[in-house]
């Protein structure tokens, strides 16, 4: 039997990042080196502002640059160099192979368009699909992810929606695009415990079901 390990899905090799104002850059994460596998569950822990979600957002540069400054290292994935991508290349990856939900849905769901117009973009973003089509599997992942009366909740607006239905709804989001990694950024802060139980359970259900990678990023070493 060979002992070699199979390529990782993930790669961060000594990855540094800084802030920039004006002519200075204030380092805040440095040398990080970090390698996830397919079908990992890998915890990033720390206190607030220590950089965890910086680091986390890297992979797919979601942080604005500026103010992010890239200080070195380098981004892989499944041994492919990726942090030196255009934004147009980073899209194949953003939704369809890494899917996010962050970590307040009332600011990242757009509180213009209902549920239903959120997640067919993302579908059709990605597929070549019909509007009805990606709006059926849009109504899928709502039962999936277990909102009660999906087909109603696919009409509503995110205002509309409790904090637990808008952090199903992030996760339907997230995954609608079956992606090879998940990253679950700070995922339960907002929501009361009975309620953060059962969506961090469903985030469970969900990582076996599909065999995604998740990183999971969090203050709370109880909750890893």
């Amino acid at each position: 039997m060979s002992n070699s390990s199979p390529e990782p899905l993930v790669s961060l090799v000594d990855v540094s990042l800084g802030f920039g104002f004006g002519d200075e850059v204030t380092p805040v994460v440095q040398n990080v080196s970090l390698d996830i596998h397919a079908g990992d569950v890998v915890a990033l822990v720390g206190e607030s502002g220590s950089g965890k979600s910086v680091t986390a957002m890297s992979i797919l540069r979601l942080v604005p640059s500026p103010p992010l400054v890239w200080l070195g290292g380098e981004v892989r994935w499944q041994g492919e160099r990726i942090d030196n991508k255009s934004d147009r290349d980073l899209q194949a990856w953003r939704g369809r192979k890494v899917g996010v939900i962050f970590q307040e849905p009332m600011t990242s769901l757009n509180p213009l368009h209902t549920i239903e117009k959120q997640i067919v973009e993302m579908v059709q973003l990605h597929h070549p699909v019909s509007a009805r089509q990606a709006s059926a599997k849009a109504l899928s992942m709502l039962e999936r992810v277990g909102l009660k009366d999906p087909a109603t909740k696919l009409k509503s607006y995110p205002h509309q929606l409790s904090g637990g239905e808008r952090q199903r709804v992030m996760i339907a989001l997230a995954l609608v695009n079956e992606p090879e990694m998940l990253i679950a950024d700070e995922p339960t802060t907002a929501l009361d415990v009975t309620i953060q139980a059962q969506i961090l359970e469903l985030i469970a259900d969900l990582q076996r079901e599909f065999g995604m990678a998740v990183l999971f990023i969090t203050h709370d070493l109880t909750l890893v």
